[in-house]
């Protein structure tokens, strides 16, 4: 009997697209959390050479590095139209 091969026009499962080769992150996801961690390494690396001691330059790069833009926060948690908290008119009087 001749040998006869299995031809098929299907790929192999593993390389069909069934999910299993999916990234963690999409690349835009990745890009911006690379933006932030060198905006917090910068900002860690400036306010140590403007003698902070290290615990409070690690401190600032990680608040740099984890803040939310006012574009983003702009309709949410009483934001006005600039980004800006809604603050009254006139101070209250005491």
């Amino acid at each position: 009997m001749p040998h006869q091969e299995n031809v098929s026009s299907e790929p192999p499962s593993a390389v069909k697209g069934d999910g299993a080769a999916k990234p963690l992150v999409d690349l835009r996801s990745a890009v911006v959390m690379l933006f932030a961690a060198l905006i917090g390494l910068a900002a860690g690396v400036l306010a140590f050479l403007a003698a902070a001691p290290p615990p409070q330059a690690v401190l600032v790069g990680g608040g740099a590095s984890a803040a939310p833009s006012s574009s983003s926060t702009a309709s949410s948690a009483g934001r006005g139209r600039d980004g800006d908290a809604e603050a009254p008119a006139t101070a209250p009087s005491v």
